[in-house]
């Protein structure tokens, strides 16, 4: 059944079509800013939403244009016939960080939105090579060589001129790529220590597992770089994985004010398609790129004494004395190295260990939150809930679901 959405359902509103696969951080920030776009438009927007390629077919496309759609927008890049149906329409089209060239070529009332891939290649190479000397430098692009996989490897490799950059990508090794071992191989080619830019955050994640079963330490041996920010894998990843962050909000926003313009009539790019790339927000620093030096140094120490201790409820001040360093002190590297203090990182370390706990054992709470360093289970509870949205007792029911338990 097909999953969409209708909105202001006005008269006279213009029926415009969004294609954005929203099950990532970037689909569903890009949607609410057109969602925000649309509830302010004059005339207004009825928006009707798909999510997929399997959706968002040449079928659909028909479909769509034949109920009157004034106009579309587009970020799902696998609907080829539907961006065919739509190069052979002369209805208003933004894409959104996806390329097309029948849509390039029929030029008008076509509008190109995306993030600017070589800014984000810079931002990299300025990042990782903060992270002090390294004997070497790898990119591990998409799984296909896309347009903005391709471009973000290079404008990496042009950003660090006499350095080795080594690349880890299809043009390089073909289906390889998909093969964890191919990956363990190139990885263990790499004069260490090395920084690794990855192409998106899933490819990060992928190659943080290939670290671990190798045995290399992260930072120290390998630091790793993704792109998107998404909390899903960043923070969950470990250690958490830094992350360059495209606007995806403001690509939404720019998408919605192009196809509000071309539907007015308003833009024209003289014969050829508007483009516009859309700056990063910034850069998010975790455990993955933490910098060298005395400071990282010291945060690098605690950092793993908490890894070992935190379960047994220490304090700050149980990690300064570790250290022979003052709270402070200990408190204001840690905070430049790895973004958060002491005592949230504690807690974040103990909570892992209870997730452990709820979902590989049958352990009552109460044990559980005791052998946390909990004697009372009253606060973590507390805490718990606060932390997840769900009880202990909710969660462990969902994870041992999930795992098919």
């Amino acid at each position: 059944m097909k999953d969409n959405l209708i909105i202001l359902t006005r008269d006279r509103a213009r029926r415009v079509v969004v294609a954005l696969m929203t099950q990532s951080v970037a689909g569903r920030e890009k949607l609410d800013a057109i969602l925000d776009a649309a509830s302010v438009s004059s005339p207004p927007w009825r928006l009707i939403i798909y999510r997929s390629a399997a959706e968002f077919t040449a079928a659909t496309v028909r479909r769509e244009i034949a109920l009157g759609a004034a106009g579309f927008m587009v970020g799902i890049p696998d609907a080829r016939g539907a961006m065919a149906a739509l190069a052979r329409s002369t209805t208003p089209v933004v894409l959104l960080n996806v390329e097309c060239a029948a849509l390039a070529r029929r030029a008008d009332g076509v509008a190109f939105v995306r993030h600017d891939p070589e800014e984000i290649g810079r931002a990299a190479a300025r990042e990782l090579l903060a992270t002090g000397l390294r004997r070497s430098f790898g990119y591990l692009g998409w799984r296909r060589d896309d347009e903005w996989s391709v471009s973000r490897g290079r404008a990496f490799r042009e950003a660090l001129p006499g350095e080795s950059v080594r690349f880890f990508d299809r043009s390089h090794w073909g289906e390889r790529i998909e093969d964890p071992s191919a990956a363990a191989r190139w990885l263990g080619r790499l004069p260490k220590p090395c920084a690794l830019f990855a192409s998106c955050d899933d490819r990060a994640w992928e190659i943080l597992e290939t670290c671990r079963e190798a045995g290399l330490r992260v930072p120290a041996d390998v630091a790793v770089l993704g792109v998107n920010d998404d909390p899903a894998l960043c923070e969950r990843s470990r250690p958490r994985l830094s992350s360059v962050r495209p606007d995806f909000a403001g690509e939404g926003r720019i998408a919605a004010e192009l196809l509000g313009a071309l539907m007015d009539g308003l833009a024209t790019g003289d014969g050829n398609p508007l483009r516009r790339t859309v700056p990063i927000v910034g850069i998010t620093r975790r455990e993955t790129t933490a910098p060298p030096g005395a400071a990282a140094a010291l945060a690098g120490r605690a950092m793993d004494w908490l890894r070992a201790n935190a379960a047994n409820g220490v304090r700050v001040g149980d990690v300064a004395r570790a250290m022979h360093v003052s709270p402070s002190l200990l408190e204001r590297r840690f905070r430049e190295t790895f973004g958060e203090s002491v005592y949230e990182t504690a807690l974040r370390l103990r909570f892992d260990e209870v997730c452990r706990r709820l979902r590989e054992t049958d352990e009552p709470v109460a044990s559980i939150t005791a052998a946390c360093g909990w004697p009372d289970p009253a606060p973590p509870k507390r805490l718990f809930k606060k932390r997840f949205g769900v009880s202990m007792r909710q969660w462990r029911l969902s994870a041992k679901r999930n795992d098919g338990g």
